[in-house]
């Protein structure tokens, strides 16, 4: 029986996933060439879902925030794939406003390829 129970405890740990975070590396929306190889992505998270203005190095692009709802690691970000932007690798002076217009964040990222990079707001 504490066999069982053993077994039972283990096998509902290793079936939920936790940790495990599934990654889309396809974005839709893209701040240069179309996704491909080589390319960096970046995501902004708010307590809440809102309509945002990022300008990455003098080009506009609209997108909606991730709203932060779970501890790191258990959001699934592959249903977020609208939300995120693609660059190229290097350094980007990025400037977000909410929908008032009101600057949000301002500042200068590196990312390198493959990399996704989250930006709290």
């Amino acid at each position: 029986m504490k066999r069982f129970l053993f077994l039972s405890i283990v096998l509902a740990l290793t079936a939920c996933g936790a940790g495990n975070v599934a990654v889309n590396t396809t974005p839709v929306k893209s701040a240069s060439a179309a996704p491909k190889a080589g390319k960096a992505y970046l995501a902004f998270s708010s307590q809440g879902k809102e309509n945002i203005v990022v300008t990455v190095d003098g080009k506009e692009y609209r997108t909606e925030t991730i709203q932060v709802k779970s501890p790191v690691g258990t959001q699934n970000i592959k249903s977020l794939s609208n939300d995120i932007l693609t660059v190229d690798p290097g350094s980007h002076e990025v400037v977000v406003k909410n929908k008032q217009g009101v600057q949000v964040y301002k500042g200068r990222i590196s990312v390198s390829a493959q990399e996704h990079k989250v930006i709290n707001l």
